[in-house]
């Protein structure tokens, strides 16, 4: 259900459906996607990190892309720029299909994933724990 009942697998094995697939009539929203397929100006927090090889897992950890992280995709082309805090990063395809975000929704009241006055509309677009309650 996170992942909005995908086909296939990350390593494009098949994926059988399960009883909530063959019941429901609309498909599913995902809630989780790959850097790689959001479009400009999508917002989330990072859910988690696919990098077969550790030197790729310390670079994007090097960059700041640790689960919880807030993330927003800036432009897709000719390289995916995205912003994590205050700081923006170009990379490659290979690299944007590493990561895996969650995505937010905004609303008319300004929230952002159930925090009151969301994450993007705190300053830096720092976690809602690391502000100062009252401030």
């Amino acid at each position: 259900t996170l992942l909005g009942h995908p086909k296939v697998c990350p390593h494009a094995k098949p994926i059988p459906p399960g009883r909530c697939c063959r019941r429901e009539k609309t498909p599913a929203r995902k809630l989780v996607s790959a850097l790689s397929q959001l479009t400009p100006g999508q917002n989330g927090k990072v859910a988690y990190v696919y990098a077969p090889e550790s030197s790729q897992l310390q670079k994007l950890m090097a960059m700041g892309i640790l689960p919880g992280a807030g993330i927003s995709l800036v432009q897709n082309f000719p390289s995916f720029v995205f912003k994590i805090d205050q700081t923006q990063f170009a990379v490659d395809r290979e690299i944007a299909e590493a990561i895996y975000v969650r995505l937010v929704q905004s609303d008319a009241a300004g929230e952002i994933d159930g925090e009151a006055g969301g994450a993007r509309r705190r300053g830096f677009g720092w976690p809602g724990w690391w502000r100062p309650k009252g401030g």
